[in-house]
């Protein structure tokens, strides 16, 4: 979104202004979760907004999104906050009379597509199993029916659950609360509830499983605080310890949208006022001329590898093995459920001579004494092929016979 707006922007001349708003940013080296491309190949992209103060994100997604890229760490500029959507919840018309008042109601605000959502529920779960004396009336607002299955399973023998799905609501009325003891949300669903004095449990986008607890008591951050509790203490610590009455909360009120909206001229004031756009480089990397094709001849499918060098070659190599993945299908059935994605190779790390140079995915020639690998492919240039080899070999000689490079292993 962020590339086709760049776009729109060099082709009729305005400045283009973009939020990092995604929850999932680049992985760390050697994560099993691989269904999530990394942010590796728009990185330049990225770089070239922050320079230019164009690029609106907050400190902890910064430091996120470019994970020492370049020594990246927060904003050029700290934005101001720019942008309140139309407060979602007000005194709009609902059936409160209708809503079963129980012994704890507790209220899920959000979409339920979200992986913290998962450990909200099984959390909801093991407070019915410890508590079957109480009846507990667990809601949701935004449709809850992705869960379906997973609620079912939860809740099955468990008699001291009513579920409540109320959907998608737009605006959420105000007296829903009234009925609510505690909400589960994140981000900003997570603060517009606690700003009408709910107390509220917040998920933690890079840690689902956990909560850094109530917003405005235990934590300010709503979307990637300290893994404080499991889901299950967080509801003990609300309905039954009480351990938040009569405590101030700490969060500040939110404004009228009005108050906001004079902000953004700010961040117009503090971008490059010349107009530059990355358009070019775009169109460069679409018709892309390698440095070097990946020597998928010399590397068994599957082998781990370590890439040494960061340089214009790794980031070939890399993009090349994106494309390369093994998907078998079954002639006659849904392809789709059939595809089994699996990476020819995996990459275990990239090794540098000089790894301050850049981002946290580097790491230092020693620790190619430490790491598990059975291939070093070797992605420096010509001219300082042999140095290379020559450092590996002083560093592990034993890996002598598995340096590949130019589709053929060098030897000693």
């Amino acid at each position: 979104t962020a590339y086709w707006g760049e776009l729109l922007a060099a082709k009729i001349g305005a400045k283009h202004f973009f939020s990092a708003l995604n929850e999932r940013y680049r992985l760390i080296s050697g994560s099993p979760d691989t269904k999530y491309k990394t942010y590796q190949d728009n990185l330049d992209f990225f770089y070239f907004k922050w320079q230019r103060n164009e690029i609106i994100c907050r400190d902890v997604g910064c430091r996120k999104l470019f994970n020492g890229y370049k020594g990246v760490n927060a904003p050029k500029y700290n934005m101001p906050i720019v942008c309140v959507e139309m407060y979602p919840i007000q005194d709009a018309d609902f059936p409160i009379e209708k809503l079963q008042r129980l012994d704890w109601n507790i209220c899920h605000v959000g979409r339920a597509i979200k992986d913290y959502v998962s450990s909200v529920i099984k959390g909801v779960g093991e407070l019915a199993r410890r508590y079957p004396d109480k009846k507990i009336n667990f809601m949701f607002v935004g449709d809850a029916t992705v869960r379906a299955e997973l609620i079912k399973q939860t809740f099955s023998g468990v008699k001291n659950v009513v579920i409540t799905n109320l959907g998608d609501m737009v605006p959420i009325p105000r007296k829903l609360f009234s009925k609510v003891d505690v909400v589960c949300a994140i981000a900003q669903s997570a603060r517009f509830c606690a700003n009408e004095g709910i107390l509220t449990i917040c998920g933690i986008a890079s840690t689902p499983e956990k909560t850094s607890g109530v917003l405005g008591y235990d934590t300010l951050e709503r979307t990637f605080g300290d893994p404080k509790f499991t889901y299950v203490e967080a509801l003990e610590n609300v309905l039954v310890k009480k351990l938040y009455r009569n405590k101030k909360c700490r969060l500040p009120k939110l404004l009228p949208e009005k108050h906001y909206y004079k902000d953004f001229w700010t961040i117009v004031k503090k971008a490059d006022p010349k107009k530059e756009y990355f358009v070019e480089k775009l169109q460069q990397e679409r018709i892309r001329n390698w440095y070097a094709i990946f020597p998928f001849a010399a590397i068994a499918r599957g082998a781990r590898i370590i890439f040494y060098g960061e340089t214009d070659i790794t980031k070939d190599y890399k993009m090349q093995l994106y494309t390369q993945y093994d998907c078998p299908v079954e002639f006659g059935k849904d392809y789709l459920k059939q595809i089994k994605p699996a990476a020819y190779c995996e990459v275990v790390a990239t090794v540098d001579e000089n790894p301050d140079d850049f981002d946290d995915e580097v790491v230092g020639i020693e620790r190619l004494k430490t790491i598990d690998y059975d291939v070093i492919v070797l992605c420096t240039f010509p001219d300082k092929a042999q140095a290379a080899f020559e450092k590996i070999t002083q560093t592990v000689p034993e890996m002598a016979n598995r340096i590949v490079y130019n589709f053929q292993a060098n030897q000693v």
